[in-house]
């Protein structure tokens, strides 16, 4: 059988896929002041616009939830016709669930980069991305990248034990807070030097 991948490769994984989580929210936060990855804010923003009477923001708000979640439902659904690993632990892993969507999420990337200039449509188009990204990273590294609460949580129960990065899922956890931060310092300084650099493809390439 192949040897088990090193534990590395994972972090960078969820290093990497936390980056983009932070550059993208940011971005369109700004923009748009919706979230593609974090429902949570957008339920509040639905919530505070529909008692504000701005019903059509409400509407949208409670879309981008709808898409999310249908990604999510179709991650499943494949999940259950492809394994999640590729057929298990020591066989040759020729197909598997997030490289049967990988192509589908780089297409609603180059579509959200080059085909909607407007922010509402990228949104609903990056948010149906990030509910798979988000379900693979769920199911295939074992967390998830765009959310901190839950990371810091574990992070300070580790420092009173005196045990900051001890085991797994405190290492996992660095790996998204630093990704993820990352990515807001990167989106934050990218914006003061070139306004609107995310216009330029920079999601595809991520």
């Amino acid at each position: 059988p192949p040897p088990p991948s090193p534990p590395s490769t994972s972090k960078r994984l969820i290093f990497g896929l936390s980056l983009a989580a932070g550059l993208t929210d940011v971005t369109l936060f700004k923009s748009t002041t919706a979230f593609p990855t974090m429902m949570t804010g957008n339920t509040m923003k639905s919530i505070e616009a529909f008692l504000s009477s701005r019903y059509l923001d409400g509407m949208f708000y409670l879309s981008l939830i709808g898409v999310y979640t249908t990604a999510t439902a179709v991650y499943r659904m494949i999940s259950k016709v492809v394994p999640e690993d590729g057929g298990g632990e020591g066989r040759k892993v020729l197909l598997s669930t997030p490289r049967v969507l990988s192509p589908i999420v780089l297409l609603l990337f180059l579509l959200s980069d080059h085909y909607f200039p407007s922010p509402r449509p990228t949104l609903l188009l990056l948010s149906f991305a990030y509910g798979l990204i988000n379900s693979a990273s769920i199911e295939s590294a074992g967390t998830i990248t765009c959310m901190l609460t839950g990371h810091m949580h574990k992070l300070a129960n580790g420092a009173v034990s005196g045990n900051v990065g001890g085991d797994k899922a405190q290492r996992r956890s660095i790996a998204v807070l630093t990704g993820f931060g990352g990515g807001v310092v990167l989106a934050v300084l990218g914006l003061k030097a070139v306004p609107g650099f995310m216009r330029r493809g920079l999601r595809s390439v991520l």
